[in-house]
């Protein structure tokens, strides 16, 4: 599935809206983890104008980042006890991007091809299980019952620089 975010004529910043001048977009296919970035984009997340981006161009690096929520109902304690709802963030995944410097005809960056993943992290967390402590400990000590009752998945592509990360895609499943 292909996601496309096309940000024309604003640009939200510290909860204002602000006028940009022109259009920028990010494609980005999650499954593939592959896309563009246009020089827009970079330059407005950071704040650069074209020399600063110039001069970082080869120290820009992509992310993309992955979440998946689960929100269950929980039961601790006695049996009687209302359920509760719990969210838990169970699994979350990191993959560094490959990416190739777009240049124009005068050999100033245009933009960023991601070209997939290179190399990747994940960790994965247990939710409330049954016999386990309670997440709520006034709710009770132990969980008597556990049940999923959705899951959310987000992804994030961001930018990096200096140990600066902006976001500049984000889909939703």
């Amino acid at each position: 599935m292909r996601f496309t975010l096309v940000l024309a004529g604003a640009a939200v910043a510290g909860g204002a809206l602000f006028a940009t001048p022109a259009a920028a977009t990010v494609k980005f296919d999650p499954a593939t983890k592959t896309g563009f970035v246009g020089k827009l984009d970079v330059q407005r997340s950071f704040g650069w104008d074209d020399a600063a981006l110039r001069a970082r161009t080869g120290r820009i690096t992509f992310t993309y980042d992955t979440l998946t929520k689960d929100t269950y109902s929980v039961v601790c304690g006695r049996a009687g006890n209302r359920p509760f709802t719990v969210l838990h963030d169970r699994v979350f995944a990191r993959d560094f991007l490959n990416a190739v410097v777009v240049r124009d005809t005068t050999a100033a960056p245009s933009g960023f091809r991601i070209t997939g993943a290179g190399t990747g992290i994940s960790g994965t967390t247990v939710g409330p299980t049954v016999g386990l402590p309670c997440p709520e400990e006034r709710k009770g000590k132990t969980v008597r019952s556990a049940r999923v009752v959705s899951t959310a998945f987000t992804g994030t592509l961001s930018a990096n620089f200096g140990g600066v990360s902006k976001t500049l895609w984000r889909g939703r499943g």
